[in-house]
């Protein structure tokens, strides 16, 4: 009995922290595979000297979790990435620490507790930037007109094999522009483990479409592809950020207590990768005084 209890109060107290990285993929660094990205990352961790942890068994190792693999060839400014610590160091340490052990091309942008895993990610925004040499004789309302119609058929590589698929229902939605000699186009498009549509399919179905080819490089290419932000299809974006309020507008209430109150509040929302982020800033008072009666006891003699 004694045994069983110092053993499960070693497994407690060996409970890992899991920390959320946010970090951009520039450059030359784009055309390495996911597979070479976490051996990369794996480098990193251990110049950055972090008190990971580390699974047990025969094969001991630190646990990464990616939110969403990056296609190979394409740049992001919006990748996630989880990893388990052992101890409370705080994120601040741990963002300076990725900073300071980082590769060219990887830039980490944020660190906070990870409240929970990664949820269903359900679609992705890039800008496809297309600078072929005639594609300022491509309109932008050809190119729309094109990516509007249904089927949109194309062959897609399975792993069964080849297949013929509409793509069309994938393409969640589309905004195309001209801007010095070349498309700008700004898609949302399926991505995650039930629906996926890979950028790369997309240009290269737009490429057949207008008998055009174009190579890829990470200078002077013919088009180029950056991961904006990607998307929780669980919930809509005004109904996540609701529940986020609410949560903070409870918590506030319950730190402040029957004795304070809200002066002025102001919610602010910005997005880190698949997920919402809601701040409350707050201007409270608070009694920290208590209400008593004040007796004065007079001296007759004087």
């Amino acid at each position: 009995m004694n045994g069983n209890t110092e053993r499960n109060e070693k497994t407690a107290a060996a409970e890992p922290r899991v920390v959320r990285l946010g970090f951009t993929k520039h450059g030359p660094i784009i055309f390495t595979s996911h597979l070479d990205l976490q051996r990369t990352m794996m480098r990193i961790l251990a110049r950055a000297d972090l008190p990971l942890w580390y699974t047990q068994g025969f094969n001991p190792h630190a646990k990464l979790v990616f939110a969403l693999p990056l296609p190979l060839g394409c740049a992001s400014e919006c990748e996630l990435m989880d990893i388990r610590l052992e101890g409370d160091m705080p994120c601040d340490e741990v963002l300076r620490r990725m900073r300071r052990a980082t590769v060219p091309g990887v830039e980490f942008t944020s660190c906070y507790p990870a409240a929970e895993k990664f949820a269903g990610i359900a679609s992705a925004d890039y800008t496809i930037t297309l600078r072929l040499p005639g594609a300022g004789s491509v309109t932008e309302r050809e190119l729309a007109d094109f990516l509007a119609e249904k089927p949109i058929m194309t062959t897609k590589k399975t792993k069964s094999g080849e297949a013929e698929v509409d793509i069309a229902p994938l393409i969640r939605s589309v905004k195309i522009a001209h801007g010095d000699g070349c498309l700008v186009i700004d898609t949302r498009l399926a991505a995650g483990s039930a629906e996926n549509l890979s950028p790369e399919l997309l240009v290269s179905v737009i490429l057949a479409r207008f008998g055009a080819r174009a190579r890829r490089s990470s200078e002077g290419a013919d088009y180029s592809i950056v991961r904006r932000a990607v998307y929780d299809g669980e919930r809509p974006e005004d109904e996540a950020r609701a529940e986020g309020q609410k949560q903070l507008e409870a918590q506030l209430a319950q730190t402040i207590g029957d004795d304070g109150r809200v002066l002025k509040a102001d919610v602010s929302v910005r997005r880190q990768g698949a997920y919402l982020m809601v701040t409350l800033r707050a201007e409270c008072e608070e009694q920290i005084g208590v209400d008593a009666p004040l007796t004065i006891t007079s001296d007759t003699g004087r």
